[in-house]
């Protein structure tokens, strides 16, 4: 799929910047790159969502153990980046008299936590502690898929290839790919 970048809106505004790869950094090329890389974002997030709809017993259970033995500390450093990336985020939205949150600022996230509520609360009463762990696998991935792009950026320390692999690893693990450029 290729895209003229006069076809994009923000395409001359300047908002796509040229990106260069160091290391762990996701940089995007151009602005189609730009463009393909914020549909796969959605698309990832929603494929996540679906095969929650469609988790087996057997998936719920693989699931819930990987998340019993993962490495606590290095599950919180990880979610302590996210939570840098969403402030700055927040804080780039912040108009005098307007709340935000990070759903509000990044739609992807909003996905991310709409897929984790619906699932909660659809696994009606024979739900277990299992299944609470397995949405908590599928939210990490989620979320991490929805600031994938960002990793390695100098104003979101903390957030590496490393942390995104601890969010999306143990859903890799079960499900397959978190994202397809995983």
């Amino acid at each position: 799929m290729t895209f003229n970048e006069f076809d994009h809106p923000r395409a001359r505004s300047g908002q796509f910047a040229e990106k260069h790869h160091s290391g762990d950094t996701i940089t995007l090329a151009s602005p189609d790159d730009a463009v393909v890389e914020a549909l796969k974002t959605p698309v990832a997030i929603d494929a996540i969502s679906e095969k929650v709809a469609k988790l087996s017993p057997k998936q719920v259970e693989a699931l819930a153990l990987i998340k019993e033995y993962r490495e606590p500390e290095a599950h919180d450093a990880a979610w302590r980046a996210i939570r840098v990336v969403e402030s700055h985020e927040v804080q780039q939205m912040q108009r005098r008299g307007v709340m935000h949150n990070a759903e509000s600022v990044n739609p992807n996230r909003q996905s991310a936590e709409a897929m984790y509520d619906f699932a909660f609360f659809q696994q009606g009463p024979h739900r277990t502690d299992a299944h609470d762990d397995a949405l908590e696998v599928a939210r990490d991935a989620a979320v991490a898929v929805a600031y994938r792009w960002k990793i390695g950026r100098p104003e979101y320390p903390g957030w590496t290839q490393q942390a995104y692999e601890q969010l999306t690893e143990p859903w890799a693990r079960v499900m397959g790919k978190a994202h397809p450029d995983d």
